[in-house]
């Protein structure tokens, strides 16, 4: 029994007597508006669309392989933890603007403002003037038990703290973004935790994968890579017949368009974001670990 689809990942497969076909949204939605110019759709429609394009067109499209429940437990893994570390970045960019309006010391003092050290620091000293009403040895312990290796970097932080200048003394301003750094510590936190208990369940997947040793032995692969481009390949490559079929699916290859004597080409936007991202990065760091980045600069 053949099924068509309109989902860019396919659903569990809970019958495996069915042959299931995936089709493209913006596939789907040209289709339709072949014979549906004015824009009118309804699911029964929609359906119908969908049946004609497998009955009629079915050597254009492709059954959906699936791969091993491994590699799509790891692919989900990869997936979320780049969204869980990109939503880190745009708290830390709220939290950054949040200690400009009343704290900017902090982004002075330390070069990353999502440290576990800053949101202890903060949690105990909200403020400027509560931690410059700390005694030296109390911060100088502080310090040291966050991890503060370098004593002479200790006493120049601690010197800095006592000569800070207040950016404001307006009390509305101190007590909000106070109070919304507060939140900003609490989300960071939570983050980090996710993340690294992400990681904890991709090295543990990726330790057991059949595949690692192949993927862990090219140039520049660590323990973020190694199983971003396991996922990227997948375990049934027979899925591609070339090389450069992957490279369309996955957004590398530039689009070509011609028009009678014109000819151009430019960037391919429908793809996955997260795959395309996968190879740019490779693409970084393999080289820099061949030793050939300055030559690209």
């Amino acid at each position: 029994m053949l099924e068509c689809f309109e989902q860019r990942d396919a659903p569990g497969f809970k019958y495996s007597h069915l042959v299931l076909f995936p089709v493209h949204p913006s596939t789907a939605a040209r289709y339709r508006q072949v014979f549906s110019p004015s824009g009118a759709k309804d699911d029964s429609r929609d359906a119908a669309s969908l049946l004609d394009l497998l009955l009629h067109h079915r050597s254009q499209l492709r059954p959906w392989q699936p791969d091993t429940v491994e590699t799509r437990q790891l692919q989900r893994l990869v997936e979320q933890r780049r969204l869980m570390v990109n939503e880190k970045t745009r708290q830390s960019n709220r939290f950054t603007a949040c200690l400009k309006m009343y704290f900017p010391q902090i982004l002075q003092w330390f070069d990353d403002v999502t440290a576990p050290v800053v949101g202890a620091l903060l949690e105990r000293w909200p403020s400027l003037q509560e931690l410059q009403r700390a005694h030296p040895g109390t911060l100088k312990k502080f310090f040291v038990q966050h991890n503060g290796r370098s004593l002479q970097r200790i006493e120049q932080r601690i010197q800095a703290i006592y000569q800070a200048v207040p950016s404001t003394h307006d009390p509305a301003v101190l007590q909000g973004e106070a109070a919304a750094a507060q939140g900003f510590l609490a989300l960071l936190k939570t983050l980090r935790e996710t993340i690294a208990g992400l990681d904890q369940q991709i090295e543990q997947l990726v330790a057991g994968h059949p595949d690692r040793a192949l993927f862990a032995s090219l140039p520049g692969a660590g323990p973020v890579m190694v199983p971003r481009l396991i996922v990227a390949f997948g375990t049934r490559r027979q899925r591609y017949d070339t090389a450069f079929q992957m490279q369309c699916y996955s957004g590398i290859a530039p689009v070509k368009e011609a028009s009678g004597n014109s000819e151009w080409v430019h960037f391919r936007q429908s793809c996955p974001k997260f795959l395309r991202q996968t190879f740019h990065e490779f693409a970084f760091v393999s080289t820099r670990s061949l030793g050939m980045g300055q030559g690209l600069l």
